[in-house]
């Protein structure tokens, strides 16, 4: 896996790497994706979340976001979980337009990092258009990534 997000990288793309909570990817993403793609030549910064100060990246470098949120899924959440009304809460939403708009502004390639629930997962799999990136692939995380190395 990490050859094949390393050659998304290197065909322009971004990356939204989605996965279920605590299925280790920041672990993944820290522990042996970042040194693999230093190890190819290519400048990395971390951010645990987007309320970090991103000021200071530097164009060359590859940009992972970590506690990523989107909302193009919005209304399937929504649906998914009526039970849940409002299912985002004005205050978060109005964070979230925040760090979407601050992600926006960013040129650098990206890999944004979402966690999702199963079939919430499979609706992000299908989703081809975002609002904060262009050239977005999704792809599913999973945890027998953290213990391959390619």
């Amino acid at each position: 896996m990490l050859r094949t997000i390393l050659n998304i990288i290197l065909a322009e793309k971004n990356i939204l790497l989605v996965g279920h909570r605590d299925a280790g990817k920041s672990f993944f993403v820290q522990q042996q994706l970042i040194p693999f793609l230093q190890q190819q030549g290519i400048y990395v910064r971390y951010f645990k979340n987007m309320n970090e100060d991103i000021s200071s990246i530097l164009n060359k470098e590859v940009v992972v976001f970590d506690e990523f949120e989107v909302i193009e899924d919005k209304k399937f959440l929504e649906r998914l979980h009526p039970e849940e009304r409002p299912y985002y809460r004005k205050t978060y939403l109005e964070k979230v337009y925040t760090w979407l708009a601050k992600a926006k502004k960013i040129s650098n390639k990206r890999i944004f990092i979402v966690t999702r629930d199963k079939e919430e997962v499979d609706n992000l799999l299908r989703t081809t258009d975002f609002e904060f990136a262009d050239n977005v692939e999704v792809l599913e995380f999973r945890r027998e990534w953290v213990s391959t190395i390619e």
